[in-house]
């Protein structure tokens, strides 16, 4: 109903019925991962399709930094690349 509704209002059912409320609880999942200022952690969204502009529009602006992985391998490098630089800088 909210699809037909929006559809007929501007054309954006799908948006306003699928699209917003999923990225709605992306959002909120990934606000889970840090809950206090020493917290450090990694969300992993994968589709494809938060690499597009659509989607890393609806981003919020502090996530600064987003990397994409096209592989496994990338990945876990990107992966390696992270916990190793919050290594070196508890160390210091």
């Amino acid at each position: 109903m909210i699809q037909e509704y929006f559809d007929r209002e501007d054309g954006q059912g799908y948006d306003y019925a699928y699209t917003y409320p999923g990225m709605t609880r992306v959002l909120q999942a990934v606000g889970r991962v840090i809950r206090q200022e020493t917290d450090c952690g990694v969300a992993v969204l994968v589709d494809d399709r938060y690499a597009t502009p659509k989607y890393r529009t609806m981003f919020p602006s502090h996530w600064q930094g987003v990397q994409y992985a096209g592989n496994a391998r990338s990945l876990a490098e990107i992966m390696r690349r992270f916990w190793e630089k919050r290594q070196k800088s508890e160390k210091t």
